[in-house]
């Protein structure tokens, strides 16, 4: 039996490897599966083969050699499920190795290399040291562009192989393989050979990290080869296993994608695109920069901004593309807050689009990002969604805000609510989130909001609004000064007060009848104080003096008065301190008051508390010496 197999398989061999016989290619595929089904059923050994073939493997006649070599590596594709001793795979994967160098059989040596390499490690497969001697000798022998189509593919199939398969082989290799890698793929124009390079080039970033100084080196070159390509363009056949241009368009977007590093070089080439006359090519930048800007981080959110900011007469970018932008950046907005510099550069990008679709009218795309941003950010500051950092979101909102009066005026609608349920919050259950969250939204409006109106025609309305707003929370909360311990959070509250008032010149009669009346119950006396505070804290401000000098006669009145209060010290003491600054306001708007503003003092001379008549002595003069100042 085993004689009659052995010549059965010599048979098979000869039909296979003679390229002078009469065998048709069918005969030869034929006589190839014979073999293999000898060897899957334990009818043959591989060892036994190897010996049969041995002359055919050895042979100084180079087409004999090449399609016996070819045979054995055909074998080992289709036994790939066979378990193998590690010692036969240990010398058949050198043998492959070593044939590597032998040109004439190269294509049988990449076929027998590459059935090894792909061997699952419960069937015998080569070691990290087989690895080496493969990825060595492909180095030193191989120059892949100098071959056919199908032995290119091979070549990128096995440095695939050995990224994918075999990492911490060729991680040491560092800049020589990258060399290689490049050299090899250089030029390359075949379709099904371009979509493993561009795999090849997408798993070597993923190889080589960032930091890597091995891919820093080449980047530039790597990516000089990659945009060569873009955008894709070819008119596929129509078979069914040939590539299509999407399935190259998208590998190739991987590729640009697969590392920050290719930044510098992908976004002036992408940016540059968007301006062709090719529709086609418009699309396909598009769609590379809304891949890369995680990855590219500034320049990819530059890139996408720049598109979405463009007006529509001059890019025919469509709605729905302009909306997915907008998406892609509020997601980043809401999700992606950890990485601070993408977070900082979308949020910058936002602001741009907006200010741009302001600036050309474009109303189009000023409701879809009302709708898509503003609403979303409205939505999400008043959730009770803890993930994002409440600071995070009250700088978006209001940054956003910002560039647009309809926006603004949305969201301080959106502000004084939160504010008003963060305060409620706080003094209903002394939650310290609350406070906090309060005292973000308070020195948000007085940092942000409130200068960003005083600098806004015709809207004068609304820091009266949030000055009424806060006065209206000390009136209705009885408790605001027993139970808000937290002295900050009170400083924070008045503070707001003041800005409000010194933005808005309407407020300050409210104000002064609001003292007026408080002043007659004791049990208001703290809450007069703060107030008092507030008027002196707008007395100091340089756009707060415009608004007392205003109303400069109902402002000395309620300080005369105050000037007696007789259930609080600090009263007296900061009404006059309040007088003393009025005395510098300009001259012709406050001589005429001097007589009363004298005689109260007088009588404050003779106040019980020393430091209610030091203040009164300081102030007689500030008032008695202007006078002598000219008009």
């Amino acid at each position: 039996m085993a004689d009659s197999t052995t010549i059965t398989c010599v048979k098979h061999i000869e039909t296979y490897v003679d390229s002078a016989s009469s065998k048709s290619p069918s005969q030869q595929d034929a006589s190839l599966d014979a073999l293999a089904k000898l060897l899957m059923n334990d009818m043959i050994t591989l060892e036994l083969l190897v010996r049969e073939m041995e002359m055919y493997l050895t042979t100084t006649d180079n087409v004999i050699r090449a399609r016996g070599i070819l045979l054995l590596a055909e074998l080992l594709t289709r036994i790939s499920s066979k378990t193998l001793e590690n010692n036969t795979i240990h010398s058949l994967i050198g043998f492959f190795a070593d044939r590597l160098s032998d040109w004439r059989a190269l294509r049988g040596a990449l076929v027998g290399c590459l059935a090894l390499m792909r061997r699952k490690s419960g069937t015998g497969a080569i070691s990290g040291s087989d690895a080496n001697a493969v990825a060595q000798s492909f180095m030193q022998n191989i120059q892949v562009q100098s071959l056919g189509q199908h032995d290119r593919k091979l070549c990128f199939e096995i440095l695939e192989c050995l990224i994918d398969s075999y990492p911490d082989t060729v991680l040491p290799m560092e800049e020589e393989f990258v060399y290689v890698i490049c050299e090899a793929i250089d030029d390359e124009k075949d379709p099904q050979c371009l979509l493993i390079t561009f795999h090849l080039v997408e798993i070597l970033a993923k190889l080589y990290p960032e930091s890597s100084s091995s891919l820093a080196s080449y980047a530039e070159d790597l990516f000089n080869i990659l945009g060569s390509y873009f955008p894709i363009h070819f008119t596929h056949p129509k078979g069914d296993d040939d590539v299509k241009r999407e399935e190259l368009s998208r590998a190739l977007m991987l590729a640009f994608a697969s590392t920050p590093l290719f930044e510098p070089f992908a976004i002036p080439l992408l940016l540059e695109k968007l301006s062709s006359s090719l529709p086609s090519a418009k699309i396909e930048s598009l769609k590379y920069l809304k891949s890369t800007h995680n990855i590219y981080t500034h320049s990819g959110v530059r890139g996408l901004q720049i598109l979405a900011s463009f007006p529509g007469n001059f890019l025919p970018v469509s709605k729905s593309t302009f909306k997915d932008i907008l998406v892609e950046f509020i997601s980043v907005i809401i999700i992606k807050f950890n990485n601070a510099s993408i977070w900082r550069s979308v949020l910058n990008a936002l602001v741009e689009i907006s200010s741009l679709i302001e600036k050309y009218d474009d109303f189009e795309k000023m409701a879809s990002f009302d709708v898509i941003v503003v609403e979303r950010m409205l939505a999400l500051l008043s959730s009770d969604d803890l993930s994002m950092p409440f600071s995070l979101k009250v700088e978006a909102i209001s940054t956003i805000g910002m560039t647009n009066l309809k926006y603004m005026l949305k969201i301080v609608q959106e502000l004084d609510t939160a504010i008003s349920a963060s305060l409620l919050k706080y003094w209903l259950d002394g939650n310290s989130n609350s406070a906090e969250h309060a005292m973000l939204l308070l020195e948000c409006y007085v940092d942000k909001v409130l200068p960003w109106f005083q600098n806004t025609k015709d809207t004068d309305n609304v820091p009266m609004h949030f000055a009424l707003k806060i006065w209206d929370e000390i009136e209705d909360n009885t408790l605001f000064c027993d139970s808000l311990n937290e002295k900050k959070l009170l400083e924070t509250t008045m503070n707001g007060m003041k800005h409000a008032v010194a933005s808005s010149s309407k407020f300050i009669p409210l104000m002064v009848d609001g003292l007026a009346i408080l002043s007659e119950d004791v049990q208001n006396r703290d809450i007069v104080y703060n107030l008092l505070l507030v008027l002196s804290g707008i007395l100091t401000d340089k756009n707060g003096q415009e608004v007392i000098v205003e109303n400069a006669y109902p402002v000395i009145m309620c300080l005369n008065k105050l000037v007696f209060y007789q259930h609080m010290m600090l009263v007296r003491e900061t009404a006059i301190q309040c007088l003393t600054a009025m005395s510098d306001l300009p001259y012709a708007r406050v001589y005429r008051f001097r007589p009363e503003v004298l005689q109260a003092l007088s009588r404050a001379l003779d106040d019980p508390k020393r430091s209610v008549r030091q203040e009164a002595v300081r102030c007689r003069q500030a008032w008695a010496s202007i006078s002598s100042r000219s008009l």
